[in-house]
């Protein structure tokens, strides 16, 4: 069995931090979002790995290699235009051979069973078997109708509020059999939910809704990547990420990662952030449920919320700043 990871997402809700990384390389609890899918795969017994991407791909592929730090083998398929998410797959079926392929999306966290989802694609017969999740908001998702059995019997993509018929989202993650595969048209931009999964139950074919197992979220915006950071690293750390940061005896620190080089000064008091490498709060300062990219400031005095500062943007001391995005090099207040 094979697998592909979709990485092409340029993250534009996740702007500036995206500016110059792709969305699947931002760090969450310390790890790049993809490797939380790659490892899922390995740990499921799936070592032979295609990564497709489009946005800065280099960054990736110098990250990733080959893959033999994760005990994987990954190859790349690089695309010169999206082709959506079907259409990115279909161009790498001359590498996938005549296999039952898993297809996750590497722009959320899959900190998941991969193993359980595949066990029951084989036991349904399915041609493929979508992964499950339940959200608070549908209308941001594709959502999902079950029969008794687990069969999909409806789909709704992004449904206006009074469109909900279900709480069930597709997650992203399928395993799809070679037929399914086949049916996805060559050289065009196809996608799955709008467009391969409707023409496959219209056609009467069995398509299976399993609920997923493990941590699921889709990091689309600042909010998403704070909530995942502290999530994740609850469960795997037991709390927030402090390697190689320097924090003041007096400053107040509560449910943030500071990455290595993040320094908190003076009685600074910091809550529901993340400052990645470099950056810096200063003496007195208030900084909650802000993103600090590489390198950013946030002056002393300065009461910051709700904002994501961009690699070497700063907010000047003594300023107050709300719900802003600062592009990178840029000076707020």
């Amino acid at each position: 069995m094979k697998a592909v990871v979709m990485a092409g997402g340029e993250g534009t809700r996740l702007r500036p931090l995206t500016l110059d990384v792709p969305k699947p390389f931002l760090r969450v609890a310390g790890k790049p979002a993809i490797e939380y899918a790659l490892d899922a795969l390995v740990a499921a017994g799936i070592k032979d790995i295609l990564v497709t991407t489009f946005y800065k791909p280099e960054r990736l592929i110098q990250h990733l290699s080959g893959g033999s730090r994760l005990k994987a083998r990954i190859f790349y398929s690089v695309e010169d235009e999206a082709m959506g998410t079907a259409g990115g797959v279909a161009k790498c079926l001359p590498l996938l051979g005549d296999d039952t392929v898993v297809v996750l999306s590497g722009d959320v966290i899959a900190d998941v069973n991969v193993k359980a989802l595949v066990d029951a694609h084989q036991r349904s017969g399915a041609v493929a078997t979508m992964a499950l999740t339940t959200v608070d908001n549908p209308t941001e998702f594709g959502i999902v109708g079950l029969g008794p059995t687990g069969r999909i019997v409806r789909f709704k993509e992004k449904p206006k509020a009074d469109e909900v018929f279900s709480n069930l989202v597709n997650a992203g993650i399928y395993v799809l059999s070679p037929e399914a595969l086949r049916a996805i048209p060559q050289g065009e931009t196809y996608d799955f939910s709008k467009q391969l999964f409707p023409k496959l139950l219209e056609a009467g074919k069995r398509l299976q809704g399993v609920p997923l197992e493990g941590f699921w979220m889709d990091v689309g915006r600042p909010g998403d990547l704070l909530k995942a950071s502290q999530a994740l690293g609850q469960k795997h750390r037991g709390g927030p990420l402090k390697e190689g940061a320097k924090v003041s005896p007096s400053a107040r620190v509560a449910r943030t990662d500071l990455y290595p080089g993040a320094a908190v000064e003076g009685s600074a008091l910091v809550e529901d952030c993340i400052l990645y490498d470099g950056s810096r709060i200063e003496d007195k300062a208030t900084v909650k449920g802000t993103i600090l990219a590489p390198d950013a400031v946030v002056g002393a005095g300065a009461r910051v919320s709700d904002c994501v500062l961009g690699r070497g943007a700063r907010v000047k001391p003594g300023a107050t700043v709300q719900g802003e995005r600062v592009q990178p090099g840029q000076v707020a207040g």
